[in-house]
């Protein structure tokens, strides 16, 4: 995963994703059977910032990786970080 293809903005207490980036870059991986690794890297990223930006946040409703992700996001919550949806 090239974290510049992924993560749009980036700085020590915030980090900015492209959901849509983010549902291609899964789907690759899950096509590659690396799909928890991938969430694994993901979440490690994130765990350098403590608020987390989603861009066009409904990919991740609609094209299903909402309960794949969803243990990610609930890492980052309880660790302190804040989601806000863009």
């Amino acid at each position: 995963m090239n974290r510049r293809d992924f993560f749009t903005l980036r700085s020590a207490d915030a980090a900015e994703i492209s959901c849509e980036r983010l549902f291609v870059h899964y789907r690759d991986a899950l096509s590659r059977a690396e799909a928890d690794e991938f969430l694994a890297r993901t979440a490690a990223e994130l765990a350098k910032s403590r608020r987390l930006v989603l861009k066009d946040a409904y990919w991740l409703d609609e094209r299903k990786i909402a309960a794949a992700f969803a243990p990610v996001l609930a890492e980052f919550r309880a660790h302190g970080g804040v989601v806000e949806r863009a």
